[in-house]
C-alpha cells in the first residue's frame, strides 16, 4: 500500500517513526496530517467531528486498524512543526504546562523543575486533542 521499507526485527516504535517519516518526506504530507493518518481518532471522537470529516476518518480506523488504542505517547517533530499524540485509553498519558515563555509537553509531570514555572501558569494538565 505505502511501500514502507519496514526493517527485519525493527521496533513498532521504529516501524511507526519509518511511517511517519516516508509519510512526510516522499508523500508529502504535514506531520500532523500524518500522524492522523497512522493514530486516526477513535469512533467515539470521530462521532463528535462535523459530518464531513466523520467518512475520511472512519475508513482511516478501518484501514489502518485500532492501533491509538494503545499504549502510545508520542511527541514528533519536523522542521518547525511539532504533533503531540496519546492513546485513546490514557495508558501512556502526555502532560502539558505553559510557562511565559513556553509550552512543554512530557510523558510525566516530574518532567521539568518547578523552578521554571511561571506563578500564574504553573499547573501540569493532561493534554488533549485538539481539533482546528
Amino acid at each position: 500500500m505505502l511501500a514502507v521499507p519496514v526493517r527485519p526485527g525493527a521496533s513498532d516504535s521504529q516501524d511507526l517513526n519509518l511511517t511517519i517519516e516516508t509519510l512526510v518526506s516522499r508523500e508529502g504530507l504535514g506531520l500532523a496530517e500524518a500522524m492522523e493518518m497512522v493514530l486516526p481518532p477513535i469512533v467515539e471522537e470521530i462521532r463528535g467531528l462535523p459530518e464531513e470529516l466523520r467518512g475520511f476518518y472512519m475508513y482511516l480506523r478501518q484501514a489502518i486498524g485500532p492501533l491509538r488504542q494503545g499504549p502510545v505517547a508520542l511527541i514528533a517533530r519536523h522542521g518547525d512543526e511539532c504533533v503531540f499524540s496519546s492513546d485513546a485509553l490514557g495508558l501512556r498519558p502526555l502532560w502539558q504546562v505553559e510557562t511565559e515563555r513556553t509550552t512543554s509537553s512530557a510523558p510525566s509531570p516530574g518532567s521539568s523543575p518547578s523552578t521554571t514555572w511561571s506563578p500564574s501558569r504553573s499547573r501540569w494538565r493532561r493534554a488533549r486533542r485538539r481539533w482546528s
